[in-house]
């Protein structure tokens, strides 16, 4: 259940790792598609909705947008 009022919506960024988004915010997958000369967005796969989410930062991530503990082994550094 989305949650009634966007404040409740919160997103901390956690050192060298996930976005941590809290408040029942919807998640959804969005495709930028060329048409011709012009682009827009399409419709993407489902994706689960929580009330916490861990958004990974990095690509190597094996289920995007989620996060998967890789960046514990990668070094990585933001």
């Amino acid at each position: 259940m989305m949650s009634e009022n966007k404040k409740d919506y919160k997103i901390k960024i956690t050192q060298n790792g996930p976005y941590i988004v809290s408040g029942n915010v919807p998640l959804y997958e969005k495709i930028i598609v060329k048409d011709g000369k012009q682009y827009e967005l399409k419709e993407g796969c489902a994706l689960p909705q929580s009330d916490v989410y861990a958004l990974c930062r990095l690509r190597e991530v094996k289920n995007a947008p989620f996060c998967d503990g890789s960046h514990e082994t990668t070094n990585f550094i933001r």
